[in-house]
């Protein structure tokens, strides 16, 4: 399938469209409906699983289990086939990049290290102004940082923007600490879960990198990308979010000199910022982080994300290869 019929008529128009009344309904009840749904189809497995197990002993146990392949391959197909109609086919559309006034020729060892300086410049900045303000409480961003949002999907070219998902905890909260996991984004009830151990100054950037893949940015370089110029379209603290986000992306790709060098020039708020996160993702058990990143990236792949798990950098990328007119406003082609 095309890239550009995928853009054009389900991505541009019939996604926004189903995602606007799904996530109206999500938005509208207190909990998370992916809980429900989660327990639900888990309750249900137990009970095929059990009477299947509990079937006359004419049935060998070999009939037993391939029952059990044959019902459970069944429903991950259907679901399968639920969620590319629900939001995976996004997977499938048109790269932000060729949208953009981008030109990958402009990423390089220097511009990168630019890229950090001026990272670290914003926040140096920003950091009293955003700590004398506070940062906004996870139910007030819908309110905060939503109008932001809508103004990037513009600015990106939408023809139909998207509306933005409540924040809410989930009973997968435990899961998400041990595997590092900041939030997610439920494709079938396209609703926004958040690790409610996200630090106050990180609440901004997380929630505006899932509400990027609510809008239909399914690649994590682009997610990360959209949620950033949400960020700095929004108050102070979330433009010190997003420019938190970026610095700590491009230190991961700077050679160690030029990083000790720009570290030494952050003020010493920010500094303890960044080591207050690492302080928490560090807090998670490293087997299960390693494979959960190993099955997200088996995922990625799967659904054409060829850098896999590696796009989530790739947020570097894009901000050094586009070119921007004044306040960050990215030069859509």
């Amino acid at each position: 399938m095309p890239d550009i019929w995928v853009e054009r008529i389900y991505s541009q128009n019939l996604y926004p469209l189903m995602q606007r009344s799904v996530t109206s309904l999500s938005n509208s009840v207190p909990f998370a409906v992916f809980d429900l749904l989660f327990v639900s189809i888990l309750m249900a497995f137990v009970v095929v699983v059990t009477r299947i197990l509990r079937t006359s002993e004419q049935v060998g146990r070999f009939r037993r289990a391939r029952l059990i392949v044959s019902r459970t391959s069944v429903v991950i197909s259907l679901t399968y086939i639920i969620f590319l109609l629900a939001w995976g086919l996004n997977y499938r559309r048109v790269p932000l990049r060729e949208k953009l006034d981008f030109d990958a020729s402009r990423v390089t060892p220097q511009t990168l290290e630019s890229l950090a300086v001026v990272a670290a410049d914003e926040l140096n900045a920003l950091y009293p102004i955003a700590s004398e303000q506070g940062w906004p409480p996870l139910s007030a961003l819908p309110d905060n940082l939503g109008p932001a949002f809508q103004i990037t999907q513009r600015t990106l070219g939408s023809e139909s923007t998207v509306i933005v998902g409540r924040p809410k905890h989930s009973i997968l909260t435990t899961y998400f600490n041990w595997s590092a996991i900041d939030g997610m984004l439920n494709p079938l009830s396209l609703e926004v879960l958040v690790n409610d151990n996200i630090l106050p100054f990180e609440r901004s950037s997380v929630i505006a990198h899932e509400w990027a893949h609510l809008a239909g940015y399914a690649d994590e370089s682009e997610a990360s990308f959209v949620g950033w110029l949400t960020c700095l379209q929004g108050s102070i603290s979330s433009q010190y979010s997003g420019w938190l986000m970026i610095y700590a992306h491009v230190s991961r790709q700077l050679p160690r000199e030029s990083l000790a060098r720009i570290r030494s020039s952050l003020s010493e708020g920010p500094r303890e910022h960044l080591k207050a996160i690492t302080f928490r993702l560090n807090r998670s058990i490293p087997n299960i982080r390693l494979v959960s990143r190993r099955v997200y990236d088996r995922f990625l792949k799967a659904n054409r994300v060829k850098d896999g798990i590696e796009s989530y950098d790739g947020v570097v990328t894009l901000v050094i290869g586009t070119r921007f007119e004044a306040n960050w406003l990215p030069i859509v082609m």
